[in-house]
């Protein structure tokens, strides 16, 4: 049952939202965001009228695969990411930790930055990947020994 607050339903148990070919804005995607705070699972696929894609306030989120439509960038700031599903061609991932899974079929850039090495099983069929860079940031209270 949705409850709706200003056009956005109000779903604080839902668990997986997944949109497919609406239209909306970022002011709408925030709100849902907002209202569904406990989202684990997360799919956006070839939705109108979003500049940038933002997701970052969901603190239980696990799985995000977003399928752009045109030139829309993409932002995650997500902590308990899990598995990341993107259909771009340049991702950047920062201080991302737990992310273990990348479906990456179609990226040609990858650019990682955070304090430990990560775990990332690329797709097979990442041949298109030309760039990537690692930036590991080393804690300056790390004692050598």
């Amino acid at each position: 049952m949705f409850h709706y607050l200003g056009g956005v339903p109000n779903c604080h148990s839902l668990r997986k939202l997944s949109l497919r070919c609406v239209s909306l804005d970022e002011n709408v995607l925030q709100t849902l965001f907002n209202s569904c705070s406990l989202i684990v699972s997360f799919i956006l696929k070839l939705c109108k009228g979003l500049e940038k894609i933002e997701v970052l306030n969901l603190q239980k989120i696990k799985s995000i695969s977003i399928k752009a439509f045109g030139n829309q960038r993409v932002k995650i700031k997500a902590p308990t990411l899990e598995h990341l599903s993107k259909f771009l061609k340049v991702l950047k991932i920062c201080y991302c930790e737990g992310i273990r899974d990348i479906d990456s079929s179609n990226l040609v850039s990858l650019k990682y930055t955070g304090f430990q090495i990560p775990e990332l099983k690329m797709a097979s069929e990442s041949s298109k990947l030309k760039h990537s860079k690692f930036i590991l940031n080393i804690p300056s209270d790390l004692n050598a020994t």
